[in-house]
């Protein structure tokens, strides 16, 4: 995974607020409309292929996993509708100056705490329930393929998350704030 994060730091070096912004809005959308349908529809395949010793595991994994999907999609509404368009308009306003944007906050530190502790209960929280539930994403020997596919999908959807955390707090969260100090507050 540490290489991964090498690669995605090279990969949004040079890249503007905006541009980070709409990356991880476009994973949002990959999230929320392919990856947790395609999921969900596992789970469904699973509780009817699957024997009665696995379904009892199925079902406390498919209600953290419901609970995940209601916490992604708030997290996203937080940062889509407060983080986003204020970091996108701060930038612009550095480009192109114009009226200084309004802060809803009193400093982008005040909505980056609320995302970061988002984030440590998706990631560390719900997905690492879902981990240990999902026996570290290790299948039974008689498991049937569609229980191997949801595992396979349950983990790509954790090192997703864990990718888009890391593009935010190691990339996107301490540019913005320097931005806010070097324009914001002149």
């Amino acid at each position: 995974m540490e290489k991964t994060f090498v690669k995605l730091d090279r990969k949004f070096e040079h890249a503007s607020l905006t541009e980070i912004v709409d990356y991880l809005q476009a994973e949002h959308k990959i999230i929320l409309e392919n990856k947790i349908p395609e999921i969900d529809k596992l789970f469904e395949e699973t509780m009817e292929v699957e024997n009665k010793k696995y379904i009892r595991k199925m079902e406390p994994l498919k209600n953290i996993f419901d609970f995940f999907k209601t916490e992604v999609r708030n997290h996203f509404n937080r940062e889509e509708g407060i983080l986003f368009p204020y970091v996108r308009k701060m930038e612009i306003y550095e480009q192109k100056g114009g009226d200084k944007p309004h802060m809803p906050f009193k400093n982008l530190e005040n909505p980056i705490s609320r995302i970061e502790f988002d984030h440590d209960k998706l990631e560390h929280e719900l997905l690492g329930r879902i981990r240990v539930l999902a026996s570290d994403y290790m299948m039974p020997e008689d498991a049937a393929d569609v229980l191997k596919s949801l595992y396979s999908k349950l983990h790509e959807l954790e090192s997703l998350i864990t990718e888009h955390r890391h593009i935010e707090t190691a990339v996107l969260f301490p540019r913005a704030i320097r931005l806010e100090l070097s324009v914001m507050h002149k």
